[in-house]
């Protein structure tokens, strides 16, 4: 009797064998839930997700330091990662809608190295879905709040010199903090939205 093979070997063997015949290939990249695997969270309604609503600045200019200013990569992708990974729908906006931009310094790959140990916001600015979502961000203004269940207003330094006096970003966070929904400011968010006020109510 010959030598049998090696059980590594034969196994080798046998997986490129099932690998290559059409029918078990086709089988093998077959996904059926690609969506839900890994569903964590439980709701009140599965026919419908939660829905946040994250607001980060535009690009601007310091007027202190003349350098470019955005949003804090780790202020909107941290919790942006939490959320995606329970499923929750996230809409990201900015005040004034269009491209949003990270802060040089919150970047991973500036050369700085600032950040460079920021890992998941590395991941976010390599993702193209969300790639997608900062080139075109929608303005406060065009959404539909009570559409929501939630609001993250973001930090960074492009807030310190846009979020203070934009109307409609405190008109959002009033309008979710009186419909009792969580309202959420993070960083430099809540100095520069410290004059929000809920809306006056004719007597």
């Amino acid at each position: 009797m010959g030598a049998s093979l090696p059980p590594l070997l034969e196994f080798k063997l046998w997986y490129h064998a099932v690998k290559s015949s059409g029918p078990f290939r086709k089988a093998e990249m077959t996904v059926s839930n690609a969506d839900t695997h890994h569903e964590v969270v439980d709701v009140t309604n599965p026919e419908r997700r939660p829905k946040v609503l994250m607001v980060v600045a535009n690009p601007g200019v310091s007027s202190t330091l003349g350098w470019p200013v955005g949003f804090w990569a780790a202020e909107l992708f941290h919790p942006y990662y939490e959320f995606v990974q329970k499923r929750y729908q996230v809409t990201i906006a900015s005040p004034d809608g269009g491209k949003v931009e990270v802060d040089a310094l919150s970047d991973p790959r500036d050369e700085s190295r600032w950040s460079a140990h920021d890992l998941i916001s590395l991941g976010a600015l390599n993702a193209p879905d969300v790639l997608a979502q900062l080139e075109t961000t929608p303005a406060i203004r065009d959404l539909h709040l009570e559409d929501y269940d939630a609001l993250v207003v973001c930090g960074g330094q492009g807030p310190m010199f846009q979020f203070r006096d934009h109307a409609d970003l405190k008109q959002a966070i009033a309008h979710f903090y009186e419909a009792r929904k969580p309202t959420a400011r993070s960083a430099t968010a809540p100095a520069r939205c410290s004059t929000c006020r809920p809306p006056t109510v004719a007597t």
